[in-house]
């Protein structure tokens, strides 16, 4: 077997890729058994097994990899987006806020953190969030698909505006990375709002 840890990330890495969340997360305890210290093996791990659905391992390894990696901004950001599954909104934007503070310029943290803020009620922030995800990345589909949900499902009327929606989200469909399940659907969330199912 080989005896570098990266070769066993690398692998885990291809089988995230296609979606085989098994193999991945034993390839990374083989990472991690070879160097229990580094704490970025555990990071990929735990976004592996919140994938599989298993926050309470995901938090472990999140846990461990902020204790042992401080500065590391995925640690916290992943972590937040662990504790924003298991329910835990006030963990999880005290998470992502202080990944944030390491980062200012992480566009993913924002946008975990918009989903937060949404999921919570407070839409003005969520956009705000959202918004800073774009200026950041103009080329990343995620704050725009993530813009057109809010827009497109706020429970709250002056937060929607099914035109804008579909704009954003039409925008999105057509950046790399734009075709995910989910910014498919905020298309056509934004199609219902705006009532253009066309």
């Amino acid at each position: 077997y080989p005896t570098n840890p990266n070769v066993w990330l690398a692998r885990a890495q291809v089988y995230v890729a296609a979606g085989k969340y098994d193999p991945a997360a034993a390839d990374l305890t083989r990472a991690v058994e070879l160097e229990p210290d580094a704490g970025g093996y555990r990071m990929w791990r735990a976004q592996v097994y919140d994938a599989m659905g298993q926050p309470e391992k995901a938090l472990d390894d999140c846990n461990e990899a902020v204790r042992l990696a401080p500065g590391n901004v995925m640690g916290w950001s992943q972590r937040g987006w662990v504790y924003a599954g298991m329910g835990e909104d006030d963990k999880a934007i005290a998470d992502l806020s202080h990944a944030i503070n390491l980062d200012p310029t992480d566009t993913l943290t924002f946008a975990r953190r918009g989903f937060v803020y949404g999921a919570a009620g407070n839409y003005a922030q969520a956009r705000s969030d959202f918004e800073q995800a774009i200026r950041l990345d103009g080329n990343n589909p995620l704050g725009y698909a993530a813009l057109a949900w809010l827009m497109a499902t706020a429970p709250d009327a002056q937060f929607r505006n099914g035109k804008s929606a579909v704009a954003y989200a039409e925008h999105a469909t057509k950046l790399p990375g734009g075709s995910a399940p989910w910014m498919l659907a905020a298309l056509a969330a934004a199609q219902a709002e705006s009532g253009d199912l066309a």
